[in-house]
This record gives C-alpha cells, sequence and structure tokens, in this order.
C-alpha cells in the first residue's frame, strides 16, 4: 500500500474518531462500493432515515474524503459519508448496537434508493477497512453474489451478519481473558472475608 492512500486512511480515521470521541484504532469502514451518479442520491437516503427511522442528522467536521454525516438514534450512532465510488460507513469497533441497530436500516435505505435510481444495479464490492493495532489498514473485500433477484440485500445481510460474528468473537475472548482475573479476585475477597471473621472480638457477656 502507497504511503498517500495510507496517510488519507489515517486522517479519515482520526476525523472519525474525534468526532464519536474515541481513538481511531476504535474506527471501522464499511464500504459499499458502488458508482454513484448523483449526490443527491445521498440526501434522499438521510431524508428518508430521518423521516422513516427517526435518525438525527447533522454534519461532521474533519478530513473523511467527502461529506460526512453524523446520524444518531437514541444512544447508538454511525458516520456516513458520500463518495462518488460508494456510501461508507464508519461506526466504532465493538458496537453491536450500532451493528444491530442502525447499520442494517441504513443498508435497507442505500438499497432501497439505489434501486430506484437504476434497477439493474448490483454493488460492485463491499469492503471492510481498519487499523490494526500496529496502525497498519486491514482491508477485507466481501464475496458477492450476483444475478440474484436480491443479490444486493442478500450481500449486505451477508456482511452485517460477518461484521456481527466478528464482534461476538472478540466480545467472547474478552472475557475468556477476564474469567482468571475474576476467579482470583473472588478467591482473595474469601480470604479476605475469613480473616476479618476470625479478627473480630469475641462478644462480652453482660454481667445480671
Amino acid at each position: 500500500m502507497n504511503d498517500y492512500r495510507k496517510n488519507a486512511f489515517d486522517v479519515k480515521f482520526a476525523s472519525a474518531a474525534k468526532a464519536f470521541g474515541v481513538t481511531s484504532d476504535k474506527i471501522v469502514s464499511l464500504k459499499i462500493r458502488d458508482n454513484v451518479g448523483s449526490y443527491s442520491e445521498y440526501q434522499d437516503l438521510i431524508h428518508s432515515l430521518e423521516k422513516e427511522f427517526g435518525f438525527h442528522c447533522s454534519p461532521v467536521t474533519g478530513d473523511l474524503q467527502g461529506r460526512g454525516h453524523l446520524l444518531t438514534k437514541e444512544k447508538t450512532k454511525v458516520i456516513l459519508v458520500e463518495h462518488e465510488t460508494g456510501l461508507e460507513i464508519l461506526y466504532i469497533a465493538g458496537s453491536i448496537a450500532s451493528l444491530i441497530a442502525l447499520i442494517p436500516m441504513i443498508l435497507q435505505g442505500w438499497t432501497a434508493v439505489r434501486h430506484f435510481a437504476d434497477p439493474r444495479n448490483p454493488f460492485h464490492g463491499i469492503e471492510v477497512r481498519r487499523l490494526d493495532v500496529s496502525g497498519n489498514l486491514q482491508e477485507h473485500p466481501t464475496h458477492l453474489v450476483h444475478r440474484h433477484a436480491v443479490a444486493d440485500s442478500y450481500n449486505l445481510a451477508l456482511t452485517t451478519a460477518s461484521l456481527l460474528e466478528e464482534e461476538f468473537q472478540k466480545v467472547t475472548g474478552q472475557i475468556e481473558l477476564l474469567l482468571p482475573r475474576i476467579a482470583t479476585l473472588e478467591r482473595r475477597l474469601t480470604e479476605l472475608e475469613a480473616t476479618l471473621k476470625n479478627a473480630r472480638p469475641a462478644k462480652r457477656t453482660a454481667k445480671k
């Protein structure tokens, strides 16, 4: 990967991280690669999300290499970025609520908008991009299913399910790492309670 492209992603993730209040390594990019004929399609998507799904939209400052919109619903939030090469969704790694509650609705809305603009449109590709612990960009394309009546919906649903599976695996791994520490703390607490119990003075019998 050339330095220019890596630097562009560094800046993008840093801008998104600032908007979310997290560090850059917590940002995940979901890119729906496509050829968007008009940026008005993004406005149609945002309007639909606000009116039909109750999203709140506000502009995002910073360099996202495209116009950014912070979409929030209750306590969850994602960033939608407009590109000529397709929709990009930025979200916080580990945000299961966003993956379940927000992203499927956004993908559903975008599928509807794109099919209205071009009924023949199959998305060219779906990519997941993120920084690893060393700051290197990792890109994982999803193999698409074409020549199918619901190919786009199937591909997007498959990608969302894959993202959820990845996040659940990470949560499971974190829990497994915590279990020995919890067991150690429970053992120390039991020992401390026993020590305190033995250290209590015997109660005096009141004189009659």
